[in-house]
């Protein structure tokens, strides 16, 4: 069967006869597209240009980051063939799985999806050199990788043969390999031969996202939710059901908080430091002092003591001021049971 879906197409907390304004449509979509890009991020691994990020993006909207790590395009893009990824769009248009029924509207989607991968990017194009570099000219030592530059074309400019590509060297004096010259990232700095690279330390994946960002991605999937009734709704008696509570009856702030932390933690293959309770202040006590600070921090939990409330920090802002995601919080005041 399909899915139920609410304002522009968004299906993770939908339920039959929910509404919600053109405002709170908006800014669900901005954050299904948000999770949706870092989905692209941590799942692709080769460079790309702004319409192969943005066709991908599309993709991974649709079908999630667990059909886009699993597809094709996936497979074949980090193996470096952008063609036969491009050409795997094309593949992802049943419902109910691989022999299940083709949907027209997906045949349409995945085909402007690929002639969008594959259209050039006018503004990354590459002009080569007019004036190479001869063989017996004084070189320098560093090159910069810029956008479009292949290890080739660096050889032809820099040494004056396109074949000596092999000769170059990487940052840990290593030569590049053909599939690093298919990943060949902008910024990257190439040592000619005989330069001696510098000893360099290991620098994080910039594609990356933080456990903690997983979480604040996973809490902004729910921000329509609100309880039917007291303490009970679909979406509320899942937060508590999860926890193992007393469903429809438990004030379910840090049953929501701890939903997020579980869900961050099985997409990162990890597990969280911080005490599973649904009691705030239980949480509080029995959490290692290495997860409590008076500093708030994005995807941190915020306990408010006198109330027994919390909340997942969304956003933390240059006065010292920050934002929060609460469950359980019904009035525009922010009171809460």
């Amino acid at each position: 069967g399909g899915k139920w879906t609410i304002g522009y197409g968004h299906t993770a907390t939908a339920d039959p006869g929910e509404t919600v304004t053109r405002t709170q449509a908006e800014t669900l979509l901005k954050n299904d597209l948000r999770s949706a890009e870092n989905a692209v991020r941590r799942q692709i691994h080769v460079p790309l240009n702004s319409n192969q990020f943005s066709a991908l993006t599309s993709l991974a909207y649709n079908i999630g980051e667990g059909g886009l790590k699993k597809s094709d395009v996936a497979k074949h893009l980090n193996a470096g063939n952008y063609q036969a990824a491009a050409d795997s769009f094309n593949k992802i248009v049943h419902v109910g799985g691989p022999n299940g029924r083709v949907l027209p509207g997906l045949v349409t989607r995945r085909a402007n999806e690929r002639a969008l991968f594959l259209k050039p990017d006018a503004s990354e194009k590459h002009t080569p050199n007019p004036n190479p570099r001869s063989p017996g000219a004084s070189q320098p030592q560093t090159y910069t990788v810029k956008k479009g530059d292949t290890l080739s074309e660096i050889a032809q400019t820099q040494l004056g043969d396109a074949n000596r590509w092999r000769e170059l060297q990487k940052a840990d004096g290593s030569k590049f390999s053909e599939q690093d010259a298919r990943k060949l990232q902008p910024g990257t700095t190439v040592f000619m031969p005989g330069a001696k690279p510098p000893k360099q330390e290991p620098q994080p994946n910039p594609g990356s996202s933080s456990p903690n960002q997983k979480v604040v991605d996973i809490a902004r999937e729910f921000l329509h939710v609100r309880e039917q009734g007291q303490n009970r709704g679909r979406k509320v008696e899942m937060f508590q059901r999860d926890m193992s509570g007393n469903v429809g009856k438990d004030p379910w702030c840090m049953q929501f908080a701890q939903y997020c932390i579980k869900q961050a933690g099985g997409q990162a293959g990890q597990s969280s430091k911080i005490h599973r309770s649904a009691g705030c202040l239980d949480v509080w006590r029995k959490s290692p002092p290495s997860q409590k600070s008076s500093k708030p921090e994005v995807g941190s939990l915020v306990i408010f003591g006198g109330s027994g409330h919390v909340g997942i920090v969304e956003k933390v802002n240059a006065n010292g001021s920050f934002t929060t995601i609460e469950g359980n919080t019904r009035n525009p005041n922010g009171s809460c049971e």
